[in-house]
């Protein structure tokens, strides 16, 4: 069995997790929590264009939790919950991790090419 994943705003630690995250929207923003210990954050959003388009701004697990699927288990949760399909905003350093899960992505092609 995976990791227990919940997800809720970050209005509790809302001043400590804006530093922390340097995001933009908090309310678009969610904590991550794995079996109960806060683990990272999500942002994300429905698609402008389209209600069963979740377009996910950033994702970020803390790096002591990194690759035990948590990220993975999240972008779930947000999608069995919202019925949607997910389209990630990705950065060089987030392609494989976009395509591991199977996910679309969009992509500044000139950065890529770098």
């Amino acid at each position: 069995m995976g990791p227990i994943i919940t997800i809720s705003l970050m209005q509790e630690r809302r001043e400590e997790l804006l530093k922390r995250y340097s995001v933009d929207n908090v309310d678009n923003a969610y904590s991550i929590y794995c079996n109960g210990t806060h683990v990272g954050m999500v942002e994300f959003r429905k698609h402008t264009y389209s209600n069963s388009v979740i377009y996910i701004d950033e994702i970020y697990v803390e790096k002591e939790y990194r690759s035990r699927g948590i990220g993975r288990e999240t972008i779930k949760t947000i999608q069995k919950y919202h019925k949607a399909t997910i389209l990630g905003n990705s950065t060089l350093n987030s392609v494989g991790f976009w395509t591991k899960i199977g996910a679309y992505f969009e992509y500044d092609e000139e950065e890529l090419m770098q």
